[in-house]
């Protein structure tokens, strides 16, 4: 399923690069996609970062099986699969750095 009004709404990290978010001192991670073609993201992290709030936003469209974003400097495309609880992306926009760095991920709602 890759239709657009399913996308929508409040989404919750659950695998990162194959493994669990704390591979990455990732406690929690919230992403937000809504209708008006903006993204939101908050995570809070652990380790080394423990106590810090990270939080990121941006726009997106769909194409097809694409999802184009943008996010200051950053943009980009990456596939992603929808079902109706688990949303899953090639490259993570809301992890990529500005360094090219790019990691897959899986969230749920």
């Amino acid at each position: 399923m890759t239709s657009e009004a399913t996308i929508w709404g409040q989404w919750a990290l659950r695998r990162v690069g194959g493994g669990p978010p704390e591979g990455l001192h990732i406690k929690a991670m919230s992403l937000t996609i809504d209708r008006e073609g903006r993204w939101f993201t908050e995570a809070s992290m652990g380790g080394p970062f423990e106590g810090m709030i990270v939080k990121a936003e941006g726009e997106w469209r769909l194409e097809g099986t694409l999802l184009h974003y943008s996010a200051g400097e950053l943009r980009g495309t990456t596939p992603f699969r929808l079902s109706e609880t688990v949303l899953s992306f090639r490259t993570d926009f809301a992890l990529a750095g500005k360094d090219g760095q790019s990691v897959s991920s899986e969230y749920i709602r």
